[in-house]
């Protein structure tokens, strides 16, 4: 999954937060001969802007 560059003792965080991503297809998880690759959904983009836009309201 997406744990490189993180912190080990943040991967397990990354992990399910990334799952979530996925659930809410904010983010697309696409298999490749290497594994899974991610992106973001382009179709959802104004709901993750507003998403963050609620998030970064609420601090």
């Amino acid at each position: 999954m997406m744990k490189r560059g993180f912190p080990s003792h943040a991967q397990g965080d990354v992990e399910k937060a990334v799952g979530e991503l996925v659930k809410a297809n904010f983010i697309l998880k696409h298999p490749t001969s290497y594994g899974f690759q991610y992106s973001i959904n382009h179709d959802m983009i104004d709901e993750i802007g507003s998403e963050y836009d609620n998030e970064s309201q609420s601090d």
